[in-house]
């Protein structure tokens, strides 16, 4: 995910192979570039993305990024590592990893206002959410700029080389599925 981020490119072990064959360093034919993530097949996504579309649209473009003026909150239950490994992610694709509740409210609220953010998303473990009654009020308030998902989302927004709506990826705590459902067609 980095090194699609980075608009690194990804070689095979053919290429090792090559170079161990030759003894020198090869350079990397087409067929040694690894072209894609696995794909997926389900929904609103196209099974043509992934790493070669993530690399020709970063070597296309000047700080593109894939979630730009996006604030994400890690909201529930993660473990540190994952935590550890989803915050640099998230830095690298252009968002702004929001840390507590009261910083996300304020974000939520000023939304209408705020011009260098666009849409807040609450990137959801598989249980513990803590939401207070006035964020899922600003929630529904701004649901127009809100996405509530799980952290499959991320790594499809990556893959897919732009901001995912929230359809596919509903949470399984049942208080998010609510503010889900209010958000799923973003």
């Amino acid at each position: 995910m980095q090194a699609a981020l980075l608009g690194v490119p990804i070689i095979s072990p053919t290429w090792i192979t090559a170079c161990v064959e030759s003894k020198s360093f090869v350079a990397p034919e087409s067929a040694m570039y690894v072209r894609t993530l696995p794909t997926k097949t389900t929904g609103a996504l196209s099974p043509n993305f992934g790493v070669a579309s993530i690399a020709a649209q970063l070597f296309m473009a000047d700080n593109y990024c894939v979630l730009p003026n996006t604030a994400v909150y890690l909201n529930g239950h993660f473990t540190q590592k994952k935590k550890d490994d989803i915050a640099p992610l998230l830095r690298a694709a252009g968002a702004i990893v929001l840390t507590d509740a009261t910083t996300v409210l304020n974000k939520v609220k000023s939304l209408a206002t705020d011009s260098d953010t666009e849409n807040v998303v609450f990137l959801c473990g598989e249980s513990g959410s803590k939401l207070s009654t006035a964020l899922e009020k600003e929630v529904g308030q701004n649901k127009g700029r809100v996405r509530v998902v799980t952290a499959d989302w991320l790594f499809d927004s990556i893959s897919y080389g732009s901001l995912l709506g929230a359809g596919l990826y509903e949470p399984k705590d049942k208080k998010l599925q609510t503010l889900w459902e209010l958000t799923k067609g973003n």
